[in-house]
């Protein structure tokens, strides 16, 4: 299905956030983690009838923070970003995945909040190797089966390239940076991305 850049970024679409949430992160790269969700967000036309926004926080475990349905302004999902804590633990990547797949991107028809018939997005944040690879590249697989366009954002040196490589929609999806303090470097990038993806 090929959706046109203005019909994605200015219209109609629903955008999921992963973010890692580890111990690893610290809490200074969790908060850097906040603010370039936010800064990305802003570029989009969030509203009831355009974008619609999910997110997901994981760690040991894997939560979702906010739905499809639960913000349509800009002020509500910051503030709602802003509350979300620092949760420490591991970095279980497939668990996020499989909350985002079974539940989050489940759509109205099946009792879910995502929309049918609209592009979909998932923006994977995570510093490091997850805990079992191989349950999070078919947890992937599984996502993008189901129409999900997926964007990898590793940050830090602890990550692995094969590992994000086999999350994203395609090579061309794997976005990395240095550290959590060079995020704002590519808020532009990423939101390209999204825009950019089939």
């Amino acid at each position: 299905m090929d959706f046109s850049l203005v019909l994605v970024c200015s219209q109609r679409a629903d955008i999921a956030f992963i973010v890692d949430a580890s111990k690893s992160v610290k809490l200074s790269g969790f908060r850097s983690s906040k603010e370039f969700i936010k800064a990305v967000l802003q570029r989009f036309k969030v509203s009831q009838t355009n974008v619609h926004v999910g997110l997901i926080r994981f760690s040991t475990r894997a939560k979702i923070i906010f739905n499809f349905e639960e913000h349509y302004s800009m002020n509500d999902l910051n503030a709602a970003i802003d509350a979300m804590e620092w949760s420490k633990g591991s970095t279980y990547t497939n668990r996020a995945l499989k909350l985002a797949r079974e539940q989050l991107f489940l759509e109205k028809e099946n009792g879910g909040t995502a929309r049918a018939d609209i592009p979909k997005f998932l923006v994977v944040m995570t510093d490091g190797i997850s805990r079992n690879s191989t349950m999070t590249a078919k947890e992937a697989t599984e996502l993008k089966k189901k129409g999900v366009h997926i964007v990898v954002v590793g940050v830090g040196f602890m990550r692995k390239r094969s590992e994000l490589l086999s999350i994203a929609s395609s090579r061309w999806d794997v976005i990395t940076t240095r550290s959590f303090k060079t995020l704002k470097r590519i808020v532009a990038i990423t939101k390209e991305k999204v825009c950019g993806g089939e």
